[in-house]
């Protein structure tokens, strides 16, 4: 891991030099320079991820999906996230299991709070039908479970028959469609029950086959012990508070905060959540790590244009000229 340590550090150095050469060609008086540095230093450290998450900012600024926007121009966020995802999904002992992780962490989520969340909607527009309650509740509550369900089979590892889905809308809603909504939510749990097991008895037969002799025991301690970071598990996997909500709902969607590491996006301009394994560019697949150096290389670019062409310097100049102006007015 060398290499990819050595390129991401070169990559913001690389940044950090190029913002520097343009604070100083745009600043006659080196004072301006050393008060303007604590605003440039301190949104890194904050806005980075590391020690405040993006979900305890200010929720009127931010999604709890995705990463607000304020941290998509922080180059220590995109740093960070990249060293981070990279050092857990592919030290020497994770990438062995980190497929069968991902499997099995997405069947646990979807059977253990997916679909008992989507359950307790589904009674919850049972009971209001029946109580003539709020039509806005009901359509919220429809939406909801046509949203969720839809997603799904789009994105989801298993796909259904879901021609229910159309009658989901207050005016069509009956309960012949709920029951067929019930029903495809406990095969859902059933399927999902499965392939948590299926993928549970593989890792385990791997893991027996790495450790089938005391030699191969000894190399997977020493490799597990080397390699495996337990406080890096907990941050990736966003299991550091036991009391932190698995699951959310916002805006209409069921949003997953458990294990984001083993998490796929859904867009597909590279924006995905804080500490995603890949970002998604049209239909490519790129590596974290890989996504994330196209973004710092794109600043550094951004910045070059910016020094070469003094435009930083012709704006503080600008400003300047406009501020002198309305001062003498």
């Amino acid at each position: 891991m060398f290499f990819e340590y050595w390129l991401v550090l070169f990559s913001v150095s690389t940044f950090a030099n190029i913002l520097g050469l343009n604070i100083s060609d745009s600043f006659k008086q080196a004072v301006n320079i050393y008060i303007l540095i604590p605003f440039l230093i301190i949104p890194q450290i904050i806005l980075s991820g590391v020690f405040i998450s993006y979900d305890h900012l200010n929720p009127k600024y931010s999604n709890p999906d995705t990463i607000p926007w304020y941290g998509e121009i922080i180059t220590a966020r995109w740093a960070f996230e990249a060293l981070t995802v990279h050092q857990f999904k592919n030290n020497d002992f994770e990438k062995n299991f980190y497929i069968y992780d991902k499997i099995k962490s997405e069947a646990h989520f979807k059977k253990e709070y997916w679909v008992p969340a989507l359950q307790v909607k589904l009674n919850m527009c049972e009971k209001l039908l029946e109580s003539k309650a709020s039509k806005q509740k009901i359509k919220y509550n429809l939406e909801l479970l046509k949203h969720e369900i839809t997603d799904e089979n789009t994105f989801g590892l298993l796909k259904l028959d879901i021609p229910f889905t159309k009658n989901l809308s207050y005016d069509k809603i009956n309960q012949a469609t709920l029951d067929e909504v019930k029903a495809y939510l406990n095969k859902k749990k059933t399927i999902y029950r499965k392939l948590f097991n299926d993928i549970d008895h593989k890792l385990d037969a791997k893991k027996k086959a790495l450790t089938s002799t005391s030699h191969k025991r000894q190399q997977f301690n020493q490799q597990k012990k080397n390699y495996h970071n337990q406080e890096l598990e907990q941050f990736v996997k966003n299991t550091s508070n036991i009391f932190s909500s698995k699951i959310i709902e916002y805006n209409g969607k069921l949003v997953q905060k458990i294990d984001p590491i083993f998490k796929e996006p859904q867009s597909r301009l590279l924006k995905a959540h804080f500490l995603s394994p890949f970002k998604k560019l049209g239909d490519f697949e790129i590596d974290t790590i890989w996504a994330n150096l196209i973004v710092i290389w794109f600043f550094n670019i951004l910045l070059f244009i910016l020094l070469q062409m003094a435009l930083l310097k012709k704006l503080m100049y600008n400003f300047s000229e406009f501020y002198s102006r309305i001062k003498k007015e």
